[in-house]
């Protein structure tokens, strides 16, 4: 980034293409800090479609009460 002056707009986080993730600043030390990644864990959730899945949603419930 210093040599080109380009902002870094993706990181590989694993060995292949699909292992790249859009790079967030905020995110990407609270990770090596330890502290997760809340707005990641939201946005995987988002992506599961929960309302569209009920079986799913009965499935977790099921499991949280035993």
């Amino acid at each position: 980034m210093a040599a080109t002056k380009s902002p870094i707009v993706f990181i590989g986080v694993g060995e292949h293409i699909h292992d790249l993730e859009r790079f967030e600043p905020q995110a990407f030390v609270g990770k090596l800090l330890g502290r997760g990644d809340i707005s990641g864990l939201v946005e995987k959730v988002k992506d599961m479609n929960l309302d569209q899945n009920k079986n799913l949603i009965k499935n977790l419930q099921e499991g949280a009460r035993a």
